[in-house]
């Protein structure tokens, strides 16, 4: 908006917290076992810390985090989190090449949606480090896509912007699977959300070099620029 463009803001996808993780009480009850937890999420973060607090543990005590990018770090430092790495690509396969190729010995709590799209976990197990893997959220669709439909339909959608593959996921849904027009610009967060969308069908599919929505808003101007 501050660009001058007509925004809709259209939720695809809603968080919806697992009330009682599987492994949860293990894993909170051997922190200190872990050489570093691992976000992929600023959703891991906030429903880790309600767990934390329910348990009565401060952030302060769990190891030093891996965060998947900037935001996600800052959010878990903003809650009393220490914070030992956050990759330069901004995505799961940043964060096994942040850690590095030999992790023997080395021990990971990894925090994650119910569904990944990325195989950190397995990555960093054939290096060498165990891996435990507490599912702490799920994302669920949207359902109703009747005022999306329309949106598209009236021809009012020059670009549609994408910050994860669940937002793909989700808006496919609300549009029956048919993609928007292939002069539609689509602009992603990142590669594997860029993947998302061409597998289902979208068309004129980008993502900025730095994964962020910073990223994109850099990018936009020089996509229109080339579409007209």
């Amino acid at each position: 908006e501050q660009l001058g463009a007509e925004v809709h803001l259209v939720p695809a996808i809603s968080i919806e917290p697992i009330p009682n993780p599987v492994g949860l009480g293990r894993a909170l009850s051997r922190l200190q076992d872990y050489d570093a937890v691992v976000f992929t999420s600023v959703n891991g973060v906030n429903m880790f810390v309600r767990h934390l607090a329910a348990a009565g543990i401060e952030t302060s005590l769990v190891p030093a985090a891996v965060c998947v990018g900037p935001k996600t770090a800052r959010s878990w430092e903003a809650q009393g989190g220490a914070v030992c790495g956050v990759p330069e690509r901004f995505s799961g396969a940043g964060i096994v090449d942040c850690l590095g190729p030999d992790q023997s010995g080395r021990r990971y709590l990894l925090l994650r949606p119910e569904v990944v799209r990325t195989d950190v976990a397995e990555v960093l197990r054939e290096r060498g480090a165990e891996v435990e893997e507490l599912i702490l959220y799920r994302t669920v669709w949207a359902q109703d896509g009747d005022s999306l439909k329309k949106l598209f339909a009236t021809g009012a959608i020059s670009v549609v912007t994408f910050t994860s593959p669940s937002a793909v996921i989700g808006t496919m849904e609300m549009l029956g699977g048919r993609a928007p027009a292939e002069e539609t610009i689509t602009l992603c967060i990142g590669p594997t959300t860029s993947r998302a969308a061409e597998e289902r069908g979208l068309k004129n599919v980008h993502h900025p070099e730095e994964y962020t929505v910073e990223g994109m808003l850099r990018m936009l101007p020089s996509l229109i620029e080339a579409k007209s």
